[in-house]
């Protein structure tokens, strides 16, 4: 019951607290967004570019 006194109460316990609450946020939106991602096929994938090196395509001037 102490742990939860100070934990709730001190400045560094709520700071601890808050520490603890966003890595589970930031796990939980890691994990959806890695499951969205491999889910989608590879011709939907937002941003691909259509194979080659990135960078390496020619305009019709050069």
């Amino acid at each position: 019951m102490e742990l939860w006194a100070e934990l709730l109460t001190t400045w560094i316990g709520l700071l601890s607290l808050f520490v603890i609450v966003f890595m589970i946020g930031m796990m939980a939106f890691l994990i959806t967004m890695f499951i969205r991602k491999s889910a989608k096929k590879p011709d939907q994938a937002e941003g691909q570019d259509k194979g080659g090196i990135p960078g390496s395509h020619r305009h019709p001037s050069h």
